[in-house]
């Protein structure tokens, strides 16, 4: 039996802390993006690696409906620059490993028809998020538009057999009584 992490060099980990793709905003709003971390746990004998991820946020994109048409997203290359990391993070981890189970599950700041999320699933990774019905799928609402921003990515091998659902504890209440704008 392995005495420590097999797929981390240690776990729990901070991951990508001096990766561009996380480092400084070229809109000058901040020092970088929330690094990802990391955790490696054990199940039946196969590593399970889990990664919780905050990627950039859409502050700096004009409104939706806005006076510029159409709307300027700067920060879309940002988070597909992550998921581009994060997804080579992933195929490499597999393909080391071909019994490994990872998930990739946070705040995406993004939709799942985006460009990061096809990014993320391009080779294989499933959004679990994906096989519940579109009105189950919020995470977020804002300005009276519910969407789903934060995603659960899955391996192959164990996307078959999850259960997922979202709990409502935050984005359908009030700010003032509500501990996250996402749930």
């Amino acid at each position: 039996a392995a005495s420590g992490p097999e797929l981390l060099d240690s776990s729990p980990a901070r991951l990508f802390a001096d990766h561009p793709a996380f480092g400084g905003d070229p809109l000058g709003r901040e020092g970088g993006t929330r690094k990802p971390l990391g955790g490696e746990f054990r199940t039946g004998g196969d590593p399970l690696l889990v990664m919780v991820v905050h990627l950039s946020s859409k502050w700096g994109d004009d409104p939706s409906f806005g006076r510029r048409q159409p709307p300027m997203r700067p920060t879309d290359a940002m988070r597909r620059a992550q998921a581009v990391v994060l997804r080579e993070f992933a195929d490499e981890l597999l393909d080391r490993r071909p019994g490994a189970s990872v998930v990739i599950l946070g705040d995406f700041n993004d939709f799942w028809w985006s460009d990061a999320l096809a990014e993320m699933t391009s080779s294989g990774l499933v959004n679990a998020l994906e096989h519940l019905e579109p009105a189950e799928r919020i995470t977020y609402t804002y300005q009276g538009w519910s969407q789903a921003l934060d995603h659960v990515l899955l391996s192959a091998g164990i996307a078959t057999d999850a259960v997922v659902d979202v709990v409502r504890v935050n984005g359908e209440f009030p700010a003032g009584v509500r501990s996250s704008d996402h749930d």
